[in-house]
């Protein structure tokens, strides 16, 4: 019998997709050790993290606790763009925030941390002593670095002096990571890998051997039920996740397609929007939400995060994704066998780099940015008819194992038996 474990899990605080991604690791470390507890550290997403695990703080099994883990970005609220100046308001001075970071906290609490993205978690831990395994599709330390070459907005020599104190500080923390588990390639392309055995020598590197995640909960109807779509045929899903730089893309979007019922109709197409909360009563998006626009289309509808789960509870049942290449996204479309393509984001070189390696292994393609400015409707819809390429998309990623979470918890649960079994010997 293992002997129950109490987890910290920690995943950073930039968007949903670190949330969702580290949610199957603790779900799946809690089915395979009975009697384990675990707790959540997130600010910025708490809410969300309740969701995801709504049914283990049911049973008492997860407790989430508003806890700030430091790295977020912050981004234009006008272009949508990465912001560096906002960035450094929003983080101040991390490494002071590093050093104080969860000194209130019980170390003896814990037996495990896993952190997603958070150097500060991997600092902690290995300051008191607990074991710490990292999991990340990227490296901070590195992306910084990235976007602050490619920054367009002017900045001061101060702002300049403080980025690069910033990333000096992240990686300080990153150097003390020990056992660290990257994405395949496709999402966490080679140059991150590179940082890691540069910044952490010590630490152990290796490559999921696939993605985590695959199975819905939900069968095809209660999918469409929670879309709102009650019309035969297909399914377009229109998300790029919380980040403002779609905002201005999805007020264009939504009445493009709101004003074709009657073309949705002909070609028998659904339109699923996400739309992010801050966006639902702004300009056309708040159309959406007009009953009378709703029975005049009702081919077109806006969804919410899934209670309890991610959107794995609905990528199987949807035809074509047009989304952002972030490393979540990429991960459950492709653990779903959902075609998806990609609308760029310039100003997110990390995001940039994933796009790129997801084009190179086959995985997806680029909407023609200028065709969509010019008209979405028609650029969507030519998407959406590439049947033949949608298709191939789905056989690459069927070549690609899925619910890795399985083994990841498995070698995590081992190691973590042994360490224990040695404590009581010793």
């Amino acid at each position: 019998m293992k002997p129950p474990l109490h987890i910290l899990a920690v995943p950073n605080e930039d968007g949903f997709g670190p949330s969702a991604l580290l949610s199957y690791v603790v779900k799946e470390l809690l089915a395979q050790r009975p009697g384990s507890h675990a707790t959540i550290w997130n600010r910025a997403r708490a809410d969300y993290n309740r969701s995801l695990c709504r049914d283990l703080i049911a049973t008492g099994r997860v407790n989430v606790e508003p806890v700030n883990n430091l790295i977020q970005l912050a981004k234009d609220a006008s272009t949508g763009e990465v912001s560096i100046a906002g960035t450094l308001a929003l983080i101040g001075d991390y490494r002071a925030a590093s050093d104080r970071y969860a000194a209130d906290a019980r170390p003896d609490d814990f037996d495990l941390v896993v952190e997603f993205g958070v150097p500060a978690a991997a600092r902690w831990a290995a300051k008191h002593g607990i074991p710490c395994v990292s999991i990340c599709d990227h490296a901070w330390g590195r992306t910084l670095d990235m976007i602050f070459a490619d920054a367009k907005e002017p900045l001061t020599a101060r702002q300049c002096t403080q980025w690069r104190s910033l990333i000096a500080a992240i990686r300080r923390d990153e150097s003390l990571t020990r056992k660290l588990f990257l994405f395949p390639e496709f999402i966490s392309p080679p140059l991150f890998r590179a940082h890691w055995r540069r910044v952490a020598p010590r630490a152990v590197v290796r490559r999921l051997s696939g993605v985590l995640g695959g199975t819905a909960a939900w069968n095809k109807q209660q999918a469409r039920e929670y879309l709102g779509l009650a019309m035969p045929g297909r399914i377009v899903m229109i998300q790029g996740g919380d980040t403002p730089a779609w905002d201005a893309l999805l007020q264009r979007l939504v009445p493009a397609f709101l004003d074709a019922s009657s073309e949705l109709e002909a070609r028998r197409l659904n339109v699923a929007f996400y739309i992010p909360r801050r966006l639902a009563g702004r300009g056309n998006v708040r159309r959406l939400a007009d009953p009378v626009v709703a029975r005049r289309c009702p081919r077109v509808r806006a969804f919410a995060p899934v209670p309890g789960g991610t959107t794995q509870e609905l990528f199987p049942f949807v035809d074509l994704l047009v989304t952002r290449a972030g490393g979540g996204t990429v991960n459950d479309a492709v653990a779903c066998r959902t075609p998806f393509v990609c609308v760029r984001e310039r100003s997110q070189s990390q995001v940039e780099a994933t796009l790129a390696a997801c084009m190179r292994r086959g995985l997806t393609r680029v909407v023609d940015s200028e065709a969509l400015e010019a008209d979405p409707l028609r650029t969507i819809f030519a998407e959406v008819s590439r049947a033949r390429d949608n298709r191939r998309m789905a056989a690459v990623m069927k070549a690609i194992p899925n619910h890795v979470e399985r083994e990841l918890a498995r070698e995590i649960s081992s190691a973590m038996t042994a360490l224990l079994a040695g404590q009581v010997e010793g």
